[in-house]
């Protein structure tokens, strides 16, 4: 008796030429569920936009679903790759206890790989898919992924430099709202980017507007990091805007 054929997912050629099919299905998903959410879209638009027969979305990713969370994970693995380096290098420089400036350096060079990547020809389009996610137009798979694969390494990297910074070794609470207050700068200018290029006065953003966007961002956030260190911090001794007892 011979013994059914498993399924496999190609991965030089195969179905509709494999790989390929595949990442061209996931960026016409990614586009169509960041514009209209999870339950805008259905699965035969989605096949049409990228070009293939309806089977062949079950064929990669099984159901809807499936392509949806392939979609965060694509996300997720694009942009632990772009900031895998940076993230190490700040790890290391905490295991060493480096000094403030070295720390400072770490956390820059970090937001500037993720504010290049989500300001590179991508950038809008995972904004959109994140944020419908986030507002609710989505089935609640996608953050957890990206959490999972991102950004629980991105946030402890960084909420641990904070605290250093501060004077703690352990990342506090306030130490996390810091890293998404100091983060939430270059986010308004992807989640709203209507608004950001209103700002700007113009109707597309250039590469030269995205340098400049990075260029202020980082200049904050090294002014803003540069301070918790300092002797004029939030947490110096008789500090009139000190925050609450740890």
């Amino acid at each position: 008796m011979k013994t059914p054929a498993t399924r496999r997912r190609p991965t030089n050629g195969g179905y509709a030429r494999g790989q390929e099919t595949r990442a061209r299905i996931i960026a016409v998903a990614l586009r169509l569920f960041g514009d209209r959410g999870f339950d805008g879209v259905s699965t035969r638009e989605i096949a049409e936009e990228a070009g293939v027969n309806p089977p062949a979305l079950q064929y990669y990713f099984d159901s809807k679903e499936g392509l949806y969370c392939a979609c965060a994970e694509y996300v997720a693995d694009r942009v632990l790759g772009a900031t895998e380096a940076m993230l190490a290098r700040a790890e290391r420089l905490l295991a060493e206890k480096a000094p403030a400036t070295a720390l400072v350096e770490a956390y820059c060079a970090v937001s500037e790989s993720i504010v290049e990547l989500m300001f590179g020809p991508e950038g809008a389009v995972w904004s959109a898919f994140l944020g419908a996610e986030q507002a609710g137009f989505g089935p609640g798979k996608a953050y957890p992924i990206f959490r999972e694969r991102f950004l629980e390494r991105a946030d402890h990297a960084l909420s641990s430099i904070v605290s250093r910074l501060s004077g703690d070794d352990t990342p506090s609470t306030e130490a996390r709202l810091r890293v998404a207050a100091i983060n939430g700068q270059y986010m308004v200018f992807l989640n709203k980017r209507p608004f950001a290029l209103a700002m700007m006065k113009t109707n597309g953003l250039t590469p030269e507007h995205a340098r400049l966007v990075k260029t202020i961002v980082i200049d904050h956030t090294r002014t803003l990091l540069s301070r918790l260190s300092s002797d004029e911090g939030p947490h110096a001794a008789g500090s009139a805007t000190g925050g609450p007892e740890r």
